[in-house]
């Protein structure tokens, strides 16, 4: 294996919000619960691999099971866009108005939320709290879902995604 942890770690919590400003201009923000191994003997500082799971509602067990086993894991929740800001968003990505009804803003979102949650964690890694501050371990991060989640995880990956209904492409 490529991270060998001991068999049950303790961990702490904590809840953060990441905003960042979308394709239409608007702010964004993004509701996470993060989970980091408690520090000590047995991790000193190594290295964290990082999971981060998409839709925090569905994945409390697996979040604890994975920050358990000695990852650091971000679970994170996608709020749902009002209308009028589901508008803004289509006229961003011009998206006609008729359009835009059928248009799933939901998954845009998720996927861009999680891209910008992987950014954040190379700042984080850089100048966030101590217990993360330089033990992010950038090169192993997984990134898993359930649901929509795992279609946001999916399309992260390259897979695609009919996602204006009025394209054949």
């Amino acid at each position: 294996p490529l991270y060998t942890s001991p068999s049950s770690l303790s961990f702490g919590t904590q809840s953060l919000n990441l905003p960042y400003t979308d394709a239409a201009g608007l702010t964004r923000t993004i509701p996470m619960q993060l989970r980091v191994p408690v520090t000590g003997q047995v991790l000193g500082n190594t290295l964290l691999p990082v999971v981060v799971w998409s839709q925090v509602a569905d994945l409390k067990t697996w979040s604890e099971t994975t920050a358990r086993a000695g990852y650091l894991t971000v679970t994170v929740a996608h709020p749902t866009r009002s209308d009028s800001d589901k508008a803004a968003l289509c006229k961003a990505l011009n998206i006609e108005p008729a359009t835009c009804i059928a248009f799933d803003a939901a998954a845009w979102d998720r996927v861009q939320d999680l891209l910008r949650v992987l950014a954040a964690l190379e700042a984080q890694n850089q100048s966030g709290p101590n217990e993360i501050r330089g033990r992010i371990d950038l090169a192993r991060i997984a990134v898993g879902g359930f649901g929509e989640g795992a279609s946001a995880t999916l399309t992260l990956a390259g897979a695609t995604r009919l996602i204006r209904p009025d394209r054949k492409s």
